[in-house]
Order: C-alpha cells, then sequence, then structure tokens
C-alpha cells in the first residue's frame, strides 16, 4: 500500500499535465463506464447530463427499455429539473432497441455512424455546442452489431470527434465476456470504474487500429506506454527528490485547512514529524490564523489565484519564526488546494531591524539638527529634509517635497538667478563641494540670509546619489557684519577726516597694520611703505639702541594706554618732535590684539620751548 506521502508527492508531480476530470473531458471524446452496481451507472449519467446541459450540449440519453422508467424517475428526484430539458428537445431519452434494423434483426454498423452524424448535425443547427450521448443499454455495438470489429470501433471514435459527439457507453461488469473486455481496454482512451475516470494505459489510437493489424498495434502501443510510464515514475521520484530536498517549507493543505502534506524542511524547521503535521490543521502552527480567519484567507485565495504575505509559524517548543508565505490556489482532478511555500525570514528580520534601528538613529540625529540638512536626488526630487527648515523659512519639509521649486520661488529676486543656476548644475552632474551666500523672504515675510554647502554623495558601488546640502542662517551674523561694515567705514571717514593727527594701529609684536592720511602728512611715508614693516623704522638711532619703541609698547600693555614725547624721523631725513599717546588694545577675553597710537606734531612748540631755555643744538649731539 503506498503511504499518504507518497500519493500527495504523485499530485504535486502532476500539476504541469493533470489528469482529466468529468467536466474536463473534451469535446469529441470517446470514453467507457465499467460499472457493478446500478448506483455506480446513474450517478455517472446524471453528473455527464448535468455537465453537458451547463455547456450548452444537446443530450441523447440511450436506455435499454426495461431502463426508462428508472431513469426518468431518478432524473426527476434531482434538482436538474429534467422536465424542463426533455420539453425544449435539449435532452432525448432514447429506447436503444429503437436502432435496431426490424427485417434482418441486426444493425448496420454503417447505420449507427450516420445515426450519430445525423444527431449530431441537427444538434449543431439547433444551436447546441455539441452532442452528447450517454449508453446506458450496455455497448450497443456489442448488442446490436456482433459482427463488429476493432476497426470499426476505431472508426466510430474518429467520426465522434469529427462531429463533436462526447459518447460515454455504460457496461455491466458481470456481463462482459473477456473478449469484449480486452476490445473495450484497447478501444477508449478514458475509462470509468465505479465513478473513477482514468487515463487508459491499453489504449491504442485509431490510425493505429485502422492501418496495420490490431494485435501489433496493441503491443507496439502497450511498449510505448510502458516507456513513457517509465519517464513518468522517474520524474515523479525525481519531483519528490527536489521537494524533500527544498530548503523552503511546503505545504498542501486542504479547503479545511488541513495539512494534507509537507516537506522535510517544514517538519524540521517547526520541530514535527511528518505524521505529527499531517494531522494539525494551518491554525495549529500560524500564529495569525484562526477557524474564522482561515476561511478568509481561502475565500481570498480563491479570488485572486495567489497571495504573498507574512506570519509566524509556531514550533513544538513554542517558538515563533517569521516566515514569508508564498501561497497559490490550485485544482487538481476535482478537488481545491493550496500550495504554500514558506521561508524562514529570520536572519532578513534580524537586519531589517538593526538597519531600521541605525536608520531611526541617524535620522533622529539629522532631524534634530539645528541647520536645515537636506538630500536631493540627480532628478531633484527631495529624499531627505529635516524639520529645522520650517525654523528658518517657515515652511514645513513636507511643503518643500511637495513643490521641489520653493526653494527658488522664496529667494530674493536679486540672488534667484544664482540658485537656479546652481540647482540645475546638480541635476546635471556631480559636482565638488559648493558653498554661496543668498537671501530669501520668510513665510511671515521676513529676510533672511542663508549660507549654503553642499557636495556630492555616493554609494558603495560608487553610483552618484546626488548632493546633500546643509542650510544655515546668517541673518544675524551678516546683520552683524554690516554693523561692523558702517561702524568701520564711519570711524575711517573719521580718522581720515582729522588733519592735525595721526592715528596709526600696531600688531601685538609692534607692526604696522593701518595707516591714516594724517601719519602720510605728519610722516611723509605712505601706506605701502609701512604697513607690516615695524615701528623701529620712526625712531632715532639714539632711541633704538635703547630700546625706547619696545619700552614705550610695554609701558602702554601693562598700564593700558602711555602718554610721552620725542623725537622721530621724517621721510625725508629731518627731525620732529611729537606728542604720542599709545593705547593697548584686548578681545573679550582680555587677550591683547594690538595698540593705537595717536601722534601731534609739537615740533614748533619745542623750538620755541627750547629757545627760552637758552636750548642749543650740541646738546642733541647724542642724536
Amino acid at each position: 500500500m503506498m503511504d499518504k506521502s507518497h500519493q500527495v508527492a504523485i499530485i504535486f508531480l502532476s500539476m504541469e499535465n493533470q489528469p482529466l476530470t468529468l467536466q474536463q473531458i473534451p469535446v469529441g471524446s470517446h470514453l467507457c463506464q465499467i460499472f457493478d452496481t446500478q448506483q455506480d451507472c446513474l450517478a455517472l449519467a446524471e453528473s455527464i447530463i448535468r455537465h453537458g446541459i451547463e455547456r450548452g450540449d444537446q443530450i441523447l440519453y440511450l436506455i435499454g427499455e426495461e431502463a426508462v422508467e428508472g431513469v426518468i424517475f431518478h432524473l426527476l428526484g434531482k434538482d436538474l429539473k429534467a422536465e424542463r430539458y426533455l420539453a425544449s428537445g435539449q435532452l432525448h431519452l432514447q429506447p436503444a432497441h429503437s436502432l435496431r434494423d426490424p427485417p434482418t434483426e441486426k444493425g448496420d454498423p454503417e447505420n449507427l455512424l450516420s445515426f450519430f452524424i445525423s444527431c449530431a448535425k441537427r444538434a449543431l443547427e439547433e444551436g447546441f455546442s455539441g452532442l452528447r450521448v450517454v449508453d446506458n443499454s450496455g455497448w450497443v455495438l456489442l448488442k446490436l452489431f456482433a459482427e463488429s470489429s476493432i476497426e470499426f470501433k476505431a472508426r466510430l471514435t474518429e467520426t465522434l470527434r469529427e462531429y463533436r459527439v462526447t459518447a460515454i457507453s455504460q457496461h455491466f461488469l458481470p456481463s462482459l465476456e473477456p473478449a469484449a473486455l480486452m476490445e473495450i481496454v484497447t478501444c477508449y482512451p478514458l475509462v470509468v470504474i465505479g465513478q473513477e475516470l482514468f487515463q487508459n494505459f491499453y489504449y491504442v489510437p485509431p490510425e493505429a487500429l485502422i492501418r496495420c493489424r490490431p494485435i501489433e498495434a496493441q503491443f507496439t502501443q502497450w511498449v510505448s506506454n510502458l516507456l513513457n510510464f517509465k519517464r513518468t515514475v522517474e520524474q515523479l521520484y525525481f519531483t519528490r527528490f527536489w521537494v524533500e530536498s527544498a530548503s523552503d517549507c511546503i505545504y498542501w493543505i486542504a479547503p479545511g485547512g488541513n495539512l494534507e502534506y509537507v516537506n522535510r524542511a517544514a517538519c524540521e524547521l517547526l520541530e514535527y514529524s511528518f505524521d505529527q503535521l499531517t494531522a494539525m490543521k494551518v491554525a495549529d502552527i500560524d500564529s495569525s490564523v484562526s477557524t474564522e480567519s482561515w476561511c478568509e484567507k481561502w475565500a481570498l485565495l480563491k479570488k485572486n489565484g495567489s497571495l504573498i504575505f507574512e506570519s509566524h509559524h509556531r514550533t513544538s517548543s513554542g517558538r515563533l519564526i517569521p516566515v514569508e508565505i508564498k501561497a497559490n490556489y490550485l485544482r487538481y482532478a476535482g478537488k481545491e488546494y493550496v500550495c504554500a511555500i514558506a521561508r524562514d525570514i529570520s536572519e532578513r528580520k534580524n537586519t531589517e531591524m538593526a538597519l531600521q534601528q541605525s536608520e531611526e538613529k541617524y535620522k533622529l540625529v539629522a532631524d534634530f539638527t539645528y541647520d536645515w540638512e537636506y538630500w536631493v536626488a540627480p532628478s531633484g526630487k527631495y529624499m531627505y529634509i529635516s524639520p529645522s527648515c520650517e525654523r528658518i523659512t517657515g515652511y514645513s519639509a513636507d511643503e518643500f517635497i511637495k513643490n521641489p521649486r520653493l526653494l527658488q520661488k522664496i529667494t530674493l529676486p536679486a540672488d534667484r538667478e544664482k540658485v537656479k543656476r546652481h540647482e540645475a548644475q546638480n541635476q546635471r552632474k556631480a559636482r565638488h563641494v559648493c558653498q554661496m551666500d543668498f537671501r530669501i523672504r520668510t513665510k511671515d515675510g521676513d529676510e533672511r540670509w542663508i549660507s549654503h554647502h553642499c557636495q556630492p554623495i555616493y554609494n558603495k558601488a560608487g553610483e552618484w546619489l546626488g548632493q546633500r546640502g546643509s542650510n544655515r542662517d546668517i541673518t544675524d551674523r551678516k546683520r552683524a557684519e554690516e554693523a561692523l561694515r558702517k561702524s568701520e567705514e564711519q570711524f575711517r571717514l573719521l580718522i581720515e577726516g582729522v588733519k592735525d593727527y595721526a592715528i596709526y594701529n600696531l600688531d601685538p609684536d609692534g607692526r604696522v597694520t593701518s595707516w591714516n592720511a594724517g601719519v602720510e602728512r605728519l610722516s611723509g611715508f605712505k601706506a605701502e611703505d609701512v604697513l607690516g614693516k615695524d615701528i623701529d623704522m620712526f625712531y632715532l638711532p639714539g632711541d633704538i639702541a635703547r630700546k625706547k619703541p619696545q619700552y614705550e609698547l610695554i609701558m602702554a600693555m601693562k598700564k593700558g594706554c602711555f602718554e610721552n614725547e620725542g623725537w622721530r624721523l621724517h621721510k625725508d631725513g629731518s627731525r620732529l618732535w611729537v606728542h604720542s599717546v599709545t593705547t593697548a588694545l584686548r578681545d573679550e577675553n582680555g587677550k591683547l590684539t594690538g595698540y593705537v597710537r595717536i601722534i601731534r606734531d609739537i615740533t614748533d612748540r619745542k623750538m620755541e620751548q627750547d629757545k627760552q631755555t637758552t636750548f642749543k643744538p650740541s646738546a642733541l649731539s647724542d642724536y
């Protein structure tokens, strides 16, 4: 006896070439039923008639005279509404003896062929899709035409196919002689035993029986079928080997949710034996399925044909395993199934969770940046915008994503062309790091300065993914710079407007960093002569030797301000007596940043004082 696993494996193998069901019998088929109970005979006849009516065939039911009343009574007792089809002419009940030729007491086989052809033509003329003949009398050829040959029966099969006649002959097994049984086995491609339909292994095609000796044809066909059967068995075992060797779990499921078959991978994953699993239902292993939800799932599968979804399967120890399921609704030999392939996606889920956590971490960092960060694809579409854009512009990230040209729109007209060119260049090719400043008008109408930096981004394969940009609100800095610029401009104008004083700046090492027009008038030196030079160049040699320039800066650094008088050199080599005030400059942290010196020429006053004190030039011999 074949065990359950072998049976299901055969079903799986046959999906590409399924055996026919009674509903799928092709038009023009010639088949027979071998029965030993009247119940099987009537049940098959009823089924054939019902399928024929549904197809739109005309039905000719040949009945033994003694069985006419029983058949009519049986058909009327069903929900077939046979009386309606009898009245319309779609169903004909005809006693088989009416085909007999009364004068000879024997029928002519050619008359039988003519009879079937005329019935078929009449059915087609009346608008039916074909003729369906049910012979309930025991094979007409055996009963009425004893001299018929196998060759004639082959011709009959061809005639039925040509004229779209689907015929089934019903034979009572106890009444069949061995010779008649052998002819039946030879001549019919499809045989019904009881109510089960089978492909006839011993069937010989009509052309083989007509063109050569029957015995040789039978033997040749038997050898051919034997070879085909061997290949089928090999395919069966290969398929079963493949199914059992598959790394994914394979389940065959009946409409009620019963597991009809499972492969080895399913047993290993769920930690059950084959017998244990095939005694279970889907709800026993799938945490998301109940009896009610399975009915809904089955209906959806039947409607769509297939589904792909994720679920969790429960092992014998209660551990839940995430799985991806690909399920297909199938019909096989008149029965319904779902073939489900489940893949363990634990590793993928762990990877996805790690990736999700990583993405959440980086998104959290990006979302809470103070600057306005974004990623724009080569197409110009925003892939990400940080929420801080709303703090800076008044517009949300969604508004920028829905309108990729919003940035251009809110840029002030004076800067808009610059921004357009920059965005167009970013869409054409990957660029190097770029920086620019521009102004925007916020949603509230405020004008703001934006400092923009961007650079190209690439994946691990080196593919360009667009630009990563950063926009910073530098409005306060720009306003401070503008205020400082104005202040410096005003200070410069003030300094340059002073005629009697020379003002210049020094760095912490005593080198000249600024030089106004007053200094040039006083000393004769131009700015290009002195900028970056040491202040020693203005002092007399004796003062330089005594480190007087350094002394004055040290005193200014200590006291904050140092005031004195002394001789200085003019560019032409002459000397002048000046009053000097040196002030140390410090930043907000107290660090020395340089000095500012204000000088006034008081040579005339000095000469006048020297005259009054009888000052003589010889007294300046040190210089």
